[in-house]
């Protein structure tokens, strides 16, 4: 997408203050979770996570379908992860990839042992990349978040896993390489202080909309006033459970 010659690339942005879309989400997600701890009736500190709550949602959508219903918008899981097409959608068959267990950002997701990195120190960097190469404690007495949770290689794997499996599902749709842009939206770094409350995603933007030649275009009303779907999400995630290729 966005040339006139396809090919692969990525692209690592490290900006000095958070860009638009991702203070936006981490705004809300905030918001959402101070908003829940508030209105809880329980005696407890514990915040709700935005993301947490949805992904939970959506799976007990799709758990508990009757037959001939359409209200399931998942496409993907495994043991760490799901794949959906959210409600919100725009693309035709834009998708998200979200851990079921609440992470803030990569280092989390790939590290057994949640170590307090000083930003300011380049030996806790290297003590950090070192531990996520070995998956080994980096000191005596780290320990991990939880005893539930899973062991960072089981992690790594089950998100290579259902990636894969993602993209060879867009290949499916049109029988053609299908293009996307792929963007992963963690917490903010050098400790944030809102970081906490945000949920790792990626988000998937496939523009192709009826074959491998027809792509979809903002235009009129859509860039004037709002977007519309050309399909509904449902159908969109119908579509891509229909082609999903066998392991």
């Amino acid at each position: 997408m966005g040339c006139s010659n396809p090919h692969p690339h990525g692209q690592v942005w490290a900006l000095e203050t958070v860009s638009k879309n991702v203070a936006v989400e981490l705004e809300n997600q905030k918001n959402y979770s101070l908003a829940s701890c508030k209105s809880s009736t329980k005696a407890t500190d514990q915040h709700s996570c935005m993301l947490c709550d949805y992904v939970s949602s959506e799976l007990n959508t799709s758990k508990n379908q009757t037959s001939g219903s359409n209200s399931n918008r998942i496409v993907l899981e495994n043991d760490s992860f799901v794949a959906l097409v959210p409600f919100w959608a725009i693309w035709p068959f834009e998708t998200m990839v979200l851990p079921k267990a609440h992470y803030s950002n990569l280092c989390q997701l790939l590290s057994d042992t949640f170590t307090k990195i000083d930003s300011s120190n380049v030996n806790d960097f290297q003590n950090l990349v070192d531990n996520l190469c070995s998956q080994t404690p980096t000191s005596s007495n780290s320990q991990s978040e939880s005893s539930n949770t899973p062991p960072a290689s089981k992690l790594v794997s089950d998100l290579a896993s259902i990636l894969k499996r993602l993209t060879n599902t867009y290949d499916s749709v049109f029988n053609s390489s299908f293009p996307y842009s792929m963007g992963i939206h963690q917490s903010p770094v050098l400790d944030h202080p809102d970081g906490k409350y945000f949920h790792l995603h990626f988000h998937f933007y496939p523009p192709l909309l009826r074959s491998s030649t027809v792509k979809k275009f903002f235009v009129g009303y859509e860039m004037l006033g709002e977007p519309q779907r050309d399909i509904s999400p449902e159908l969109a995630a119908s579509r891509l459970r229909s082609v999903i290729p066998r392991d």
